[in-house]
């Protein structure tokens, strides 16, 4: 007999779905240090908001903000694994944890 599955889901171990979302946490902080910097190195340059559509000071504020978003999101979740659980993972899943567009893409 042959299982039958509704839909694509994938099988992740506890313990590699708590290493990915560590990296994740990882990334988005460096991420969001990144556009801090850059933030900081326009203001030391002078540069200030415009109030205008296309501000970059906001717009790498805003990348900050994202990413430290991200960061917290998946610090939360990494801190919330199973480690010997077996998790059973849908595609939107793999979107929303960001194992599509990283480590596979």
């Amino acid at each position: 007999m042959t299982d039958e599955i509704q839909g694509l889901k994938f099988f992740v171990e506890g313990r590699e779905l708590a290493d990915h979302l560590a990296a994740r946490v990882k990334y988005h902080k460096g991420r969001s240090e990144w556009y801090a910097g850059r933030v900081a190195d326009l203001k030391a340059g002078g540069v200030t908001h415009g109030g205008q559509t296309g501000d970059p000071l906001e717009q790498l504020e805003k990348k900050r903000d994202e990413h430290d978003r991200k960061a917290a999101r998946f610090m939360f979740m990494r801190e919330h694994v199973g480690l010997n659980a077996r998790y059973v993972l849908s595609d939107s899943d793999l979107e929303n944890v960001e194992f599509v567009g990283g480590r596979y893409a």
